[in-house]
């Protein structure tokens, strides 16, 4: 298992039993801070730009089952 796929998992097993919404919320501010803060000025607005351009694309989360 990546690196990645290890991350994912812990933030998973975090917010399994949150308000949906509002984990929603927090990770997408902090992607956004995240961005801004590491990104030259031109990448964060085209990061930001296709983001608004593909809003359209993105495919519902699938909710995981609790066994």
């Amino acid at each position: 298992m990546s690196e990645l796929d290890e991350l994912y998992r812990e933030f998973e097993k975090i917010i399994i039993h949150e308000d949906p919404l509002l984990v929603a919320g927090i990770m997408m501010a902090q992607a956004l801070k995240i961005y801004k803060a590491v990104l030259p000025e031109k990448d964060f607005l085209m990061i930001t730009e296709h983001i608004l351009k593909s809003r359209l694309d993105i495919e519902e989360f699938e909710k995981p089952t609790l066994n």
